[in-house]
């Protein structure tokens, strides 16, 4: 993890781990360009995550302007921290809201973890008890044997 004092929500004193981040997050279509990165500490980083999942549990539940958290809980935010996680949001928002991003959002909060609020696809392995390159293998080969028995099909017409 680089280390610095780069991170634009906090004056650092001292060097500190610090991280990128996506302004909008990768989980909510962004991408790794210039344009779309700052250096945040862990602290910072983490924070804004958590306050863009408490604005999109507030958009889920059709609250007007759900950028705007209101008083306790947006205090305990640093002002920087705020206005990044409403940056992120102002470029999303719109397909956010219109379901667009729902599906994926329903599983994944905006750091790309599972939401502790929905229940989790199990992964792969564990649905199937075989790893997904197995069950394409498979897939294959009944692929191929049906295309084989329809071109032997063919030539014995």
């Amino acid at each position: 993890m680089p280390r610095g004092k780069r991170c634009i929500a906090h004056t650092h004193t001292s060097i500190t781990a610090e991280e990128y981040h996506h302004v909008q997050p990768q989980a909510r279509g962004g991408l790794t360009k210039p344009e779309n990165m700052v250096w945040l500490c862990a602290s910072a980083h983490s924070d804004v995550h958590y306050f863009l999942d408490e604005i999109e549990r507030r958009a889920k539940h059709h609250e007007l302007h759900p950028e705007l958290v209101p008083g306790v809980f947006a205090a305990t935010f640093g002002p920087k921290v705020r206005q990044v996680a409403r940056l992120g949001w102002s470029r999303y928002a719109v397909a956010f809201i219109a379901g667009h991003l729902d599906a994926h959002a329903l599983i994944w909060s905006s750091s790309g973890e599972p939401r502790e609020d929905q229940p989790m696809v199990p992964p792969y392995w564990l649905a199937t008890r075989r790893t997904e390159s197995e069950h394409w293998l498979s897939r294959a080969r009944v692929h191929l044997a049906e295309h084989r028995a329809m071109t032997e099909g063919e030539i014995l017409l």
